[in-house]
């Protein structure tokens, strides 16, 4: 096929806070809890000669429970929000090596940009106190973006490990400088 679409999707809790090694990690009834779902859809066009254009559109649905950020220690806790689109990237991918089907590895380069679509300004309510509720930005953590463009490159191999083909290893690098 011409056309390929890759599903990825992934979850996590956090709560543990680390600096230099050491845990920083609050009391139970301090602690920060972020919750994060994310799931990336990406369309692939493969081109000749081993070319593909690669568009992936993140969505994300983030919390974080807190109750630092809303009225101090051992007040009550609260949780904000953020949910929507995230910074668009799209990539431009080659393989080094001729693909053929009797291959048994190859080296595939990507460049691309990172597109700042996504808010990172959004709000949600944070709570001074029981009554009293403020606008305000989301803790970076759960952002949908982060305000700049970035240039990406990544680096994709694999390779073969027997001549029928059932066991393999693969590779990815990725890193994005962000000017």
């Amino acid at each position: 096929s011409e056309w390929q679409v890759n599903v990825v999707s992934r979850y996590y809790k956090s709560y543990k806070n680390f600096f230099e090694g050491e845990d920083l990690t609050p009391a139970k009834e301090n602690e920060i809890v972020n919750k994060v779902f994310s799931m990336d859809v990406t369309v692939t066009r493969l081109l000749k000669n081993g070319w593909s254009l690669d568009l992936s559109l993140p969505y994300t649905d983030g919390s974080r429970t807190s109750n630092a950020e809303h009225g101090g220690a051992n007040t009550p806790r609260y949780t904000t929000r953020a949910t929507g689109i995230g910074d668009v990237r799209f990539t431009v991918h080659k393989w080094l090596l001729k693909p053929t089907m009797t291959q048994r590895g190859n080296i595939q380069l990507g460049f691309g940009v990172k597109l700042p679509n996504g808010d990172y300004k959004y709000q949600d309510y944070f709570h001074k106190t029981d009554s009293t509720a403020v606008l305000s930005y989301v803790n970076p953590s759960i952002q949908l973006g982060d305000g700049g463009t970035g240039l990406i490159t990544d680096i994709n191999t694999y390779l073969f490990l027997n001549a029928v083909r059932t066991l393999s290893v693969y590779a990815n690098g990725y890193y994005m400088l962000s000017p």
